[in-house]
């Protein structure tokens, strides 16, 4: 997968067993009584089937409130085929042809 103009730096998944992404943000640094979010930006070149499994997001601060979302990484996926109850999150489709879904706020 090639940079583009909006990521000059891309990371290239080839085999997908489990896969774990981590950011700690500097709270000091952001505006107070402001809320935060934060995105995963992809694009799925070769989906290979993980794309229809539902994907956890955890987000929270340190020592504090933690919640999970079940999302979907297939924009096209109309309801989570293990558990019809929950609801599925999905990804919209950019302006640019990327593929962004909201991990949290914080």
């Amino acid at each position: 997968m090639h940079a583009s103009k909006g990521f000059p730096e891309v990371a290239k998944l080839r085999l997908l067993f489990s896969h774990e992404i981590c950011g700690i943000i500097n709270t000091l640094s952001l505006s107070p009584n402001t809320q935060y979010a934060a995105y995963l930006v992809f694009k799925i070149i070769y989906a290979h089937g993980y794309v229809n499994e539902p994907v956890s997001f955890f987000d929270g601060v340190d020592g504090g409130h933690r919640s999970i979302k079940s999302v979907c990484l297939d924009p096209n996926m109309k309801h989570n085929p293990y558990n019809k109850e929950e609801e599925l999150h999905r990804p919209n489709v950019r302006s640019d042809g990327w593929l962004e879904i909201e991990m949290g706020e914080f």
